[in-house]
């Protein structure tokens, strides 16, 4: 009788580990875009104010 219960919650504890493990990596993934990004940002800055400088 308690054979199915067990089955049943190890396949929900593996299903939800698999899903946070899905959750972390998509936000490490937008964390390196958002990096990348910033750096261009800072990039296109940089070079707006010495042209600015320049007038």
């Amino acid at each position: 009788m308690s054979t199915p219960v067990f089955v049943i919650a190890t396949l929900l504890l593996i299903g939800a580990i698999v899903r946070q493990l899905i959750i972390m990596y998509t936000n490490l993934l937008s964390l390196q875009k958002d990096a990348e990004i910033s750096r261009v940002k800072v990039k296109e800055e940089k070079e707006y104010l010495f042209i600015k400088g320049l007038y």
